[in-house]
């Protein structure tokens, strides 16, 4: 068996590989300023060692990863913006086709669009790239390793990646969209929507309306029962009461079970049933709004609604709902300002919090007469449907 033309291909490869790293490291230290010209083919053949072939493949593959752009006759150029500089990752914990049942993933997503749209940054989406033999990690980890990307946004928990090369890698700035009921602290940036802050402010809501008797609608998972304690540590205090069927945990894959027990729980007498209603998370407000409009409750005469939303896409609602949440603007543009000061070699805050605003503070911060993308449509989460 003739095996002197797999070796050739194995020493052609391991040089392409090496020169590709050498070239990315030029640009990425500065030796080859972003819109400077390099040497010419040839200059480089010689410099790198490598033969003519296997130069036009190093540039055909820095061209596609958008370190340089060629000018014709003119020569080669370093890209005005190379993606070591202005291209950032996204990482979703979800599959692509389930991001559209979630109001928070569909408006970071329209943040970044809004974000490209000002700025000469793009974005890299990732989509449940955990490491179990998937295609998306390892998509992630070589765009980490090869330098294509300026930092890393991680949109929830990072349970999965701990332990993991993705969070071992020194060089790519990372922080993470997380709430501030999770009980573990990663060693990277952290940005926290505050929660806690939500449930403070929605229970104002209910002094001031003069309401009593609370309801509260949440999303059943891990830390659940830390958000509801503080709830009922706050009602306590304002010497309102909460009854235990009044506290309506929703499995995330079955939201629409929430109308029904609505409608249940506002048809008992005057007595046991709430005149306050907290919804802390926007994908139970549909079906929430639904049970109320099925028992015939007279909102806001019998009824105060305070539900959560992330800004700007607020759900909608027949009924008089006040909107407390959170500016997604905001909370990406934190975390474009952490990684920013990471690549600068400053340490950044190891927390920060976003505080959660009503909706006519929304409106105050972002009033602007720009031309804004149009918001993407959220339709309702089918039956079966991962939240």
């Amino acid at each position: 068996m003739n095996i002197k033309p797999i070796k050739n291909r194995i020493k052609r490869s391991y040089r392409l590989d090496d020169a590709l790293d050498t070239m990315r490291m030029r640009i990425v230290q500065g030796e080859f300023l972003p819109g400077s010209k390099i040497p010419t083919q040839d200059d480089l053949m010689k410099d790198l060692g490598i033969a003519k072939a296997t130069m036009q493949r190093l540039f055909d593959i820095l061209t596609s990863d958008g370190f340089i752009v060629p000018n014709g006759s003119c020569g080669t150029f370093v890209a005005e913006n190379p993606p070591h500089l202005s291209r950032f990752g996204i990482v979703f914990p979800f599959r692509e086709y389930d991001i559209i049942h979630s109001r928070f993933f569909m408006g970071i997503l329209y943040e970044c669009r809004q974000f490209m749209a000002q700025t000469n940054c793009s974005f890299s989406m990732y989509y449940q790239p955990y490491p179990t033999d998937n295609k998306e990690y390892e998509r992630l980890l070589d765009d980490m390793k090869n330098h294509r990307l300026a930092g890393v946004i991680f949109t929830s928990d990072l349970g999965p990646f701990l332990g993991t090369e993705i969070m071992i890698i020194n060089d790519i700035p990372r922080v993470a969209m997380m709430s501030n009921t999770n009980t573990f602290e990663p060693d990277i940036p952290l940005v926290y929507p505050n929660h806690y802050d939500f449930i403070n402010i929605a229970v104002e809501k209910m002094v001031t309306d003069g309401r009593k008797r609370i309801a509260h609608i949440s999303l059943y998972h891990l830390y659940a029962d830390l958000l509801e304690e503080n709830l009922i540590n706050q009602l306590n205090e304002h010497q309102m009461e909460s009854k235990p069927y009044w506290q309506l945990k929703v499995n995330a894959a079955t939201p629409e079970t929430v109308r029904n027990a609505v409608h249940c729980m506002m048809k008992l007498p005057v007595e046991d049933r709430p005149d306050g209603i907290i919804i802390s998370d926007d994908n139970l407000v549909e079906d929430t709004i639904a049970g109320l409009v099925d028992a015939g409750v007279k909102v806001p005469k019998d009824l105060t609604i305070v539900a959560h939303a992330n800004f700007p896409l607020c759900p909608n609602s027949p009924l008089p709902v006040s909107y407390i949440g959170f500016d997604l603007q905001q909370i990406l543009n934190k975390c474009m300002e952490i990684i920013s000061l990471e690549r600068q070699g400053i340490i950044p805050p190891s927390a920060s919090y976003i505080p959660a605003i009503n909706y006519a503070e929304y409106k105050i911060i972002n009033k602007s007469n720009g031309k804004k993308i149009p918001l993407p449509a959220i339709p309702k989460a089918k039956k079966g449907a991962k939240v």
